[in-house]
């Protein structure tokens, strides 16, 4: 019953919108909890589900914790990219993405602060794990 009615919404409001509201509302809590000098830990579990590398890296105390954290981020954005393609883009999505606070967006709906943090591939990501 409940499970039919949230896939019957997702796919009524279109494809990937509550994905991309998801992300959206876990990138504000963490600079929203960032703003605040609210708990890191806190801070860093919602950055990693939107891939805001500003605030996941801080917590990360080894090489091994920041690469994990730098290579599911740029997994994420790479899916997200890949997706976004096949989906069909609807008038009240465009006003979706105007409402997000006049925050700059990329093509594939991602802040573009966010875009910027991630590396453009595997020897970027090494390079930027190496620089750390």
């Amino acid at each position: 019953g409940n499970s039919r009615t949230l896939q019957a919404i997702e796919l009524e409001s279109g494809i990937g919108r509550q994905w991309r509201l998801w992300k959206w509302a876990s990138y504000c809590a963490s600079e929203k909890i960032a703003e605040h000098d609210g708990g890191q830990y806190e801070m860093a579990v919602y950055a990693l589900q939107c891939s805001n590398l500003k605030r996941t890296l801080p917590i990360c105390t080894d090489w091994e914790s920041a690469c994990w954290a730098m290579a599911k981020s740029w997994l994420d954005v790479k899916v997200d990219i890949e997706l976004s393609q096949y989906q069909t883009s609807r008038p009240e999505e465009k006003e979706f993405d105007d409402d997000m606070n006049g925050t700059q967006l990329g093509p594939e709906n991602w802040p573009y602060h966010v875009l910027d943090q991630q590396p453009r591939d595997i020897a970027a990501l090494l390079q930027k794990l190496h620089s750390r």
